[in-house]
């Protein structure tokens, strides 16, 4: 902006004269400006003494070059990535750009670089490249190299199953937001995490500067886990018969889990295993509960213990006494009270499997109990027992004299044991009929009528239990009969006896009557007759003594009948 003035130098006595033109021209001053651009005189030297002027003269200039504009700055703002990033400045076209460290004056230096977060400063100026001039004025150029954001922090999410969508998050500084990718590394852009089914999803989260636009070097990982509940626990009910222990029941999970009890189905409040003493039903509300994940099952399973009440005992009662006969029985009644469905017996502590009844006809001697059964198999104390005693049969009384024997009507007949035992008493029978009167060694008929004639034995009773054992039996037979009667009847098929034979037979009404040794009847018929067709074999009977008694009506009107045994042998 100053005035700027060229010269010339003359000789030594010379001055210099300016003229606007080399040759003519009109006399003129130095040339000088202020303004960029060319102003140009021409100098002739003139002699001081002789006032002579060269011959020539020098054409001189003042040149003012234009100041170049200040280059523009190519500063260079960066996110940190350990790298040397160095600044720039653009001159014009037949410019270089010049450093210095200061906006005015400073040092020379070299265009702003650094690899390292910070700023660095340098101010470029433009030099023309043929006038060296420079730019008026200096750009400041800078580097600046952003810090990173730290990473973000993850708040991740663990959740149990519940229908519902669930997403993760996390946490950047002040300034900062939260970008999303699919990868750790690179990947895509993507949004938060989030799942409502059981599994996991995961997204990766940098932290980005909201000014810079610088992210974090790294990316949290953060995942929105939901977690499975587990299956319903497997009651494990426990049904106690009532016994005065405490009574525990139990559910059952899978590995890594662990079972919560609860006062109801929904809700309740926390408790423990249900337990009891007492008849009844005490039910609490299992849930899985998984170790790790802390998740529980969706339902609750009932688990109950039931204590159940026992019967009451059965009261035994015998049909008869205590004691058990040979080839007798006696027969065992259970009464209950309740509706008991089951009962168990048992002889001498040990299990009679093959008795389900209330009844038990009992064959052999022993200490026999029953046991009340609930329809929940809850046994009751067994009854009182019954004690059964075996006594043996008494010796067979053994009767004096025949097994027949005849008498005419009015005389007597004593009928006389043997030998008599103390542990017996006796009684006697005629035609299985109870004598009254007669339990003596002896009995006697005094003055026989046809109305005695008989079958007559003894039955000796033991003195406990009544055991009785019955002598072999004798036949009384009034001696005035029509008829006369075969002892022995052998159907073997050799026309010998082969039926029963009476001979007399007169063609009136006879009735028979035959019995075994015990007195069952075994023939009966009204009108007998000797032929093989109709005549009594002993069919289906086994072999030995049977007692026959015929009744009739004699020709003279008169009530008659004959007693006997006949032997059948085939």
């Amino acid at each position: 902006g100053a005035v700027h003035t060229a010269g010339a130098t003359a000789g030594a006595g010379e001055t210099v004269v300016w003229y606007t033109a080399a040759a003519g021209g009109a006399a003129t001053v130095a040339p000088g400006r202020s303004a960029a651009g060319t102003t140009t005189a021409y100098a002739a030297a003139k002699n001081t003494t002789s006032d002579c002027e060269s011959t020539g003269r020098t054409a001189v200039s003042v040149v003012i070059d234009n100041v170049p504009n200040a280059p523009a700055a190519n500063s260079v703002a960066v996110c940190y990535d350990g790298a040397v990033h160095t600044a720039g400045a653009s001159a014009g076209a037949g410019e270089m750009t010049v450093w210095y460290t200061a906006a005015a004056g400073g040092a020379a230096t070299v265009a702003p670089s650094r690899s390292a977060a910070g700023t660095t400063t340098a101010y470029a100026a433009a030099r023309n490249s043929v006038s060296n001039c420079e730019s008026a004025g200096r750009t400041a150029v800078s580097v600046r190299v952003y810090n990173l954001p730290n990473v973000p922090v993850a708040n991740n999410v663990a959740v149990c199953y519940d229908g519902a969508v669930h997403t993760a998050g996390a946490t950047a500084g002040a300034g900062e937001t939260t970008v999303w990718y699919t990868a750790a590394v690179g990947g895509a852009a993507t949004v938060a995490p989030s799942r409502s089914a059981a599994g996991t999803t995961t997204a990766y989260a940098a932290a980005r500067n909201t000014a810079t636009g610088c992210e974090s070097a790294g990316r949290a990982t953060v995942s929105i886990t939901i977690n499975a509940l587990p299956a319903l626990p497997a009651a494990m009910n426990a049904d106690a018969c009532y016994d005065g222990a405490v009574h525990t029941a139990g559910a059952g999970v899978a590995a890594g889990e662990t079972i919560v009890w609860y006062t109801a189905a929904v809700g309740g409040a926390v408790t423990a295993a249900p337990s009891r003493i007492e008849p009844g039903t005490t039910t609490a509300y299992a849930a899985a509960r998984n170790t790790v994940t802390g998740c529980e099952s969706a339902g609750r399973t009932a688990v109950s213990v039931n204590v159940y009440s026992l019967p009451n005992a059965p009261v035994l009662s015998l049909s008869g006494d205590n004691y058990l006969c040979p080839d007798e029985s006696v027969i065992l009644t259970a009464e209950t009270t309740g509706d008991t469905p089951f009962y168990a017996w048992f002889r001498n502590g040990a299990p009679a499997s093959e008795v389900h009844a209330l009844t038990w006809e009992v064959y052999q001697p022993g200490t026999y109990t029953i046991v009340a059964i609930s329809d929940m198999g809850c046994p009751s104390e067994a009854s009182v027992p019954q004690i059964i005693t075996s006594v043996p049969l008494p010796e067979r009384p053994i009767i004096a004299g025949d097994s027949l024997l005849r008498r005419h009507p009015g005389t007597s007949v004593e009928f006389t044991l043997l030998y008599v035992a103390n542990d017996q008493h006796f009684q006697w029978y005629k035609d299985n009929e109870m004598i009254a009167g007669a339990a003596g060694a002896t009995f006697t008929v005094s003055s026989v009528r046809l109305s005695d004639a008989g079958m007559y034995f003894v039955r000796a009773h033991t003195l406990y239990g009544d055991c009785v054992n019955d002598s072999r039996p004798v036949i009384l037979e009034i001696l005035h009969d029509d008829i006369t009667v075969s002892t022995i009847v052998t159907p073997n098929n050799d026309n010998t006896n082969e039926f029963l034979h009476i001979d007399g037979l007169d063609g009136v009404v006879y009735e028979i009557k035959i019995v075994n040794r015990y007195g069952n009847e075994v023939f009966h018929t009204a009108q007998y007759s000797n032929d093989s067709q109709d005549g009594w074999k002993g069919d289906n009977l086994p072999d030995g003594v049977y007692f026959y008694r015929i009744d009739w009506i004699d020709q003279d009107g008169i009530k008659r009948h004959k007693v006997g045994y006949i032997t059948l042998k085939r």
